[in-house]
């Protein structure tokens, strides 16, 4: 359920990221062609974490969304910092929170098995 709940969390935060390119793409001072390629790669991670639990045994599924999730929550966390705007900021942060989250449904998950 950990794993269906990241994948539908992770389309919905691709197709957000898309469809607000722009304004993202301002707000960090870059062009929006690094902001699509995030919905993009978003968008394969969701998609991987959507059809992996067919594919692969439920406790490595698990372990290794995890720990992608705690790398990726440390890795936006530190990106909160570099945001230009305070808003982006504790945005980009606030997605760092949602991430860790995940990684410790996924703890518990994988503790419960």
């Amino acid at each position: 359920m950990s794993l269906r709940l990241d994948a539908a969390y992770c389309a919905g935060a691709a197709l957000s990221i898309a469809a607000c390119s722009r304004f993202i793409a301002d707000h960090l001072s870059v062009g929006p062609f690094p902001v699509l390629l995030v919905a993009a790669l978003v968008a394969v991670w969701a998609t991987l974490l959507w059809t992996g639990t067919a594919h692969v045994a439920l406790r490595p599924m698990l372990l290794a969304v995890m720990s992608a999730n705690v790398v990726a929550a440390l890795g936006i966390g530190v990106l909160a910092f570099a945001v230009p705007s305070l808003a982006m900021s504790l945005l980009v942060a606030a997605v760092a929170v949602e991430v860790a989250a995940f990684a410790l449904s996924q703890a518990l998950a994988f503790q419960a098995l």
